[in-house]
């Protein structure tokens, strides 16, 4: 008679654990569903941010050609005629070179030759938003500038 109470009390005290079993998942499902949120979110956010930032501060980096003989304005007057051209600026060698010496001392101090500039003559050119979906139109413009 014992043995048969026992029993009954062992299957009693398995329902109680498996009926608190099922609020320990919906408690781990819920939580679960909760961070994948916060998650989301957070990426959602952050690539608004980069993506804000990358339009502000997007720019296109022009080399010159040395072996043309167009002048710096002349290249500098065609590249602000391209349709999305925000802004030109020349740079000159020296500009840049300077520029990399307060950005990066160190890179400057192991690459430079004494008395040599490697650095060439470039134009940073800012891009209108609008134009940056279809940036291939405004790089094949580029490219036939001359100089």
């Amino acid at each position: 008679m014992e043995e048969h109470r026992h029993s009954r009390e062992n299957q009693n005290e398995k329902r109680a654990a498996t009926g608190r079993k099922g609020y320990r998942v919906a408690f781990l499902l819920a939580f679960s569903i909760g961070l994948l949120a916060e998650m989301l979110l957070f990426m959602h956010t952050q690539m608004r941010e980069i993506a804000m930032i990358l339009k502000e501060d997007f720019r296109v980096i022009l080399v010159r050609d040395e072996k043309s003989g167009a002048t710096p304005e002349a290249v500098e007057a065609a590249l602000a005629a391209i349709n999305g051209t925000g802004q030109v600026f020349f740079v000159s060698r020296k500009d840049r070179l300077a520029r990399l010496k307060t950005e990066d001392p160190d890179l400057v101090a192991s690459v430079l030759v004494p008395g040599q500039n490697p650095m060439p003559d470039t134009w940073e050119v800012a891009i209108n938003e609008e134009v940056l979906g279809d940036l291939n139109a405004w790089t094949t413009a580029a490219w036939k500038v001359p100089g």
